[in-house]
């Protein structure tokens, strides 16, 4: 019996075989596409579930409130995580982790007989690192292999490239601005895509750092983790917290009037819920997740209702079917099971499709998602998982065609009429309402990503960053040498200005605690930012300086004690419309003595990093280039011929330093960076507003050919009675526009609502205006009349006789 229906179902598949590809192709692209969001959402939410006891592991962060500075710190003081080992039992163990160039500097180049290798997840890191992240090592102990000093430990891809076939355990290597050698005593394997703290190789924490440089209760953080011996003791850790802060951290705090909690974050939630300062790497965005899921599920539905939408519209032809097989005989479930079976026929078409597509698509899924999505999608698992999906969405699909098929009465159907069912025609008519309220959804969405990022592009940072190259200066012995490499640069036809920089200006600059003078002579604590720039800086980028002057090279006062400010550090200290010579200090040096600095200028103020937070107060400090210059350097060029000029500056700081490279990068490609998840955003709904509409053109296609079908003879009947084309179109096509009004009415408010939430991530915004919804209503009226044109005017056009001659 099925065996019957299967063969009758893939003839009729087989006998209408545009009608059939559309159905597959629309059931394929929704399938396929939810998929691979399927796997992104799987992978994103799978962050570092590999380690075995990773629902014990917590990362220690505070938040502090600091002369009225709050910020949510990633990482806390060197000594924390030790104090919690030694006051609190529920603590098995803890490690911490530094970037081996600086906190969050974890770039740095591997040196081994000549061979030259650099990786960007070097970090420092204690003896007790893989007792909390416990896993296998290839070669080494993992409980010995970081406990002297100078070890050091290699993911086995990274001992592959710097050793080759060569055994990588006893040999010693240079880090890049150590003198010391490192003694390779471990091998790990290669770490999964999926954890927010990628590391290819490990340095013995043993002597890495100065004696005392691990005492201090307030700065020199750290990346700090402990593994308690039960998840649910975390609480406890917090509630215990203020005693802790009294006896260690109080004492420190006091002196910089500040306060701090604790924050002990699951090591799983960390890469969806935490974008703190100083994060080592851009983690994800759980409403990114919820927006994909969204997309993904809405896919899902549409594609179902393309399919029921297709097949109900083709009732007409399939009635006289229905009637002859009822008079032989057949009973309404056998006909229902009949259809039933042609849906999964065309879901398992569908699946085939999609499987191909998916194999051919994946490296521009994989770009876009940001994950090898390859891997993932050949994997047997997902094969048999994408496979239930489309079986189980055939029959979600065709349950309800075959009931509305197998119900028609064959005494009807034979005598070339049946009654059409009202309640279908509502339920076919809202399922399209559905498709068309989430296209419009859709576009205005991608409408207000497109304008916010537009935005963030064109906005005045209040310097100019065009044609500026930034050089990487790898080597601390080129950086004492900077003042002959710079002026080297201005030798270039093609350089027009040199700065040199300790700080960049696309990343989280270091945080301070200052002694502000206030307007009765007293000193106030505050919190705020610093930086340290050469005074060519602010020339080089076209900074306004607004009161005051720059600083002055040639002078000793300047280089001791003179110090520039933006404009919102003069708004946070209270110092009004004079700040020029108001004094900061940081409190008594080691020998007692307060040093005071003079206020010689104020900058405008300028954006760091990403427009999602807004200017904070900065402290400007002059570089003295005759001791040393900072890791960066600023190359103003000229706007013709950038490759060349590039190549110039590269050949010009290669002739100190060849054996080091140094790394180039234009400044507006750091900033566009700060926005990547912006432009994937955008990408993304690109692709999807193009999916969604033409699954939704396909699902309007069917009840479109459903409803002027339903309306031949009465078309027909118009016709005879004078009725002019124009009016026949407008009559079919009527409903159509009135379901495109009422979809826009429906999503107007929801997407309001939805991109305000969005747009509140950024201290910048624009605002939603109304002709983002004009331009979606108008693109989702043009879509619906070039989709319906096509039907009704050939309906109106046809003869009248073909429509009434069983009449």
């Amino acid at each position: 019996m099925h065996r019957y229906n299967f063969k009758i179902a893939l003839r009729n598949l087989l006998k209408h075989p545009g009608y059939s590809f559309v159905n597959i192709a629309g059931l394929a692209v929704g399938i396929m596409v939810s998929f691979m969001i399927y796997l992104y959402i799987d992978f994103e939410t799978s962050f570092d579930e590999f380690y075995p006891n990773q629902k014990r592991i917590f990362r220690v962060a505070a938040h502090y409130n600091v002369g009225g500075q709050e910020d949510d710190y990633c990482n806390v003081p060197r000594p924390m995580a030790p104090a919690f080992k030694v006051d609190y039992p529920e603590v098995e163990a803890f490690t911490r982790m530094r970037g081996v160039n600086g906190l969050t500097q974890h770039r740095a180049i591997l040196n081994y007989d000549e061979n030259y290798v650099e990786s960007s997840q070097i970090f420092v890191v204690d003896s007790t690192f893989f007792d909390v992240f416990q896993q296998p090592l290839i070669e080494g102990n993992p409980k010995t292999c970081l406990a002297q000093p100078t070890s050091l430990v290699l993911s086995e891809s990274l001992a592959e490239t710097i050793f080759g076939d060569q055994p990588a355990i006893g040999q010693l290597i240079k880090l890049e601005n150590r003198l010391e050698n490192f003694e390779v005593t471990g091998i790990f394997k290669d770490l999964p895509e999926n954890t927010h703290m990628p590391y290819d190789a490990l340095v013995s924490w043993n002597n890495y750092y100065p004696p005392g440089s691990n005492n201090s209760w307030f700065g020199r953080h750290v990346y700090s983790y402990v593994l308690l011996d039960s998840p649910e003791k975390s609480q406890q850790l917090i509630a215990k917290f203020p005693d802790f802060f009294d006896k260690y951290m109080a004492e420190t705090f006091e002196q910089i009037n500040g306060e701090a909690s604790l924050i002990l974050q699951p090591l799983n939630s960390i890469h969806l819920n935490s974008s703190m300062v100083w994060e080592a790497y851009q983690n994800g965005n759980k409403a990114t997740i919820y927006i994909f899921s969204a997309v993904a599920f809405f896919l899902l539905i549409i594609a179902i209702i393309n399919y029921v939408n297709l097949t109900t519209a083709r009732a007409a032809t399939r009635a006289k079917e229905v009637g002859v097989r009822k008079a032989i005989g057949a009973g309404k479930t056998s006909i229902a099971w009949q259809f039933l079976a042609e849906s999964i026929l065309v879901a398992t078409g569908a699946f085939l499709l999609a499987l191909l597509s998916g194999f051919l698509l994946s490296p521009i899924f994989s770009e876009l998602l940001g994950f090898n999505l390859n891997t993932e999608f050949i994997a047997s698992g997902s094969i048999l998982r994408l496979l239930l999906l489309s079986l189980g969405i055939g029959i979600v699909s065709g349950w309800y065609p075959s009931l509305v098929l197998s119900a028609y009465k064959a005494s009807e159907v034979l005598k070339g009429r049946y009654v059409q069912n009202v309640k279908g025609a509502g339920l076919r008519k809202g399922l399209v309402l559905i498709q068309l309220t989430t296209s419009v959804f859709v576009i205005i969405g991608t409408l207000i990503v497109l304008s916010q990022v537009s935005y963030l592009r064109d906005k005045d940072l209040g310097f100019n960053k065009e044609n500026v190259l930034v050089a990487h200066l790898r080597d601390t012995s080129l950086q004492r040498k900077i003042k002959p490499v710079i002026n080297k640069l201005n030798e270039l036809p093609q350089v027009k200005n040199v700065a040199s920089s300790f700080n960049l200006l696309h990343n989280e600059l270091n945080h301070t605690i200052v002694n502000a003078e206030q307007s009765d002579g007293t000193y106030n604590q505050l919190g705020c930012q610093f930086m340290i720039v050469d005074k060519n800086m602010f020339d080089l980028l076209e900074m306004q300086i607004s009161q005051g002057r720059n600083f002055n090279s040639n002078s000793e006062a300047d280089l001791s004690n003179a110090l520039m400010v933006n404009e919102a550090a003069v708004k946070k200290f209270g110092w009004g419309s004079d700040p020029i010579r108001k004094k900061v200090h940081f409190g008594e040096n080691p020998d007692g003595e307060i040093e005071y600095l003079n206020t010689i200028g104020v900058v405008k103020d300028f954006n760091l990093g990403s427009l999602h937070f807004g200017v904070e107060p900065i402290l400007i400090f002059p570089a003295d280039l005759n001791q040393s210059g900072g890791p960066w350097l600023f190359v103003k060029l000229e706007s013709t011929n950038l490759n060349l000029a590039l190549e110039e500056v590269q050949k010009a700081i290669n002739d100190f330093q060849p054996k080091v490279p140094s790394e180039y990068q234009f400044m507006s490609q750091d900033f566009m960076g700060l926005y990547a998840k912006e432009q994937n955003l955008i990408d993304m709904l690109g692709y999807f507003s193009i999916v969604v509409i033409t699954l939704s053109c396909l699902g309007l296609l069917g009840l479109v050919s459903f409803t002027t079908t339903q309306k031949s003879k009465e078309i027909a009947i118009r016709k005879v009675l004078g009725a002019r084309v124009p009016n026949l179109v407008l009559k079919v096509s009527g409903s159509f526009i009135v379901l495109t009004i009422i979809s826009n009415i429906l999503a107007w408010p929801l997407a309001f609502w939805v991109m305000s939430g969005w747009l509140d991530n950024f201290a910048y915004r624009i605002e939603i205006e109304t002709l983002h919804f004009i331009l979606a209503a108008a693109v989702s009226l043009l879509i619906v009349v070039l989709t319906i044109a096509n039907h009704s005017i050939r309906v109106a056009l046809a003869s009248p006789v073909k429509s009434l001659k069983d009449e």
